[in-house]
């Protein structure tokens, strides 16, 4: 029996509970709406647009995962143990610069990620692909190639 030595080290980050659809039966994109009332989620890792009551969107994915990783390489996020009201303008102050990022070594693609999910429109397909491919580099300019992480 072959065991797997790395096994006790992988995250696995999987979550539907707060999934929804994003096209209806004819394919159309959902509608952007603002309900204040509705908001769902873990707010450290939501999306600004999220936290003001828009519709969330594939871009608000993004952008959360975008603070998941940033969390993972550097061990907490701005605003962090904040009030939530503090959030929007601390992720916003994070979106618009760099410097709010709270670990020096943060390689630059991660802020381009962040930024990249901010700027994608609503109903707008994001290049997942490419952005795979973007942390893969990341990966192997860091000498992280062999360790145990799973893009899959």
């Amino acid at each position: 029996m072959c065991i797997d030595r790395y096994r006790q080290r992988r995250i696995y980050l999987i979550d539907f509970g707060l999934s929804s659809i994003y096209r209806d039966g004819n394919s159309a994109h959902v509608e952007l709406d603002f309900d204040l009332e509705s908001y769902v989620g873990t707010a450290v890792y939501s999306s600004v647009r999220a936290l003001q009551g828009a519709t969330q969107a594939r871009r608000d994915d993004l952008e959360s995962l975008a603070y998941t990783l940033i969390h993972l390489r550097c061990g907490s996020l701005p605003w962090y143990r904040r009030p939530l009201d503090q959030f929007p303008k601390l992720k916003l102050d994070m979106i618009e610069g760099p410097s709010h990022v709270s670990c020096g070594d943060l390689p630059p693609e991660f802020h381009s990620f962040l930024q990249y999910a901010y700027g994608l429109g609503f109903d707008e397909d994001p290049d997942y692909e490419a952005w795979r491919r973007t942390f893969e580099d990341v990966e192997r300019r860091l000498g992280l190639e062999n360790a145990p992480l799973d893009w899959e």
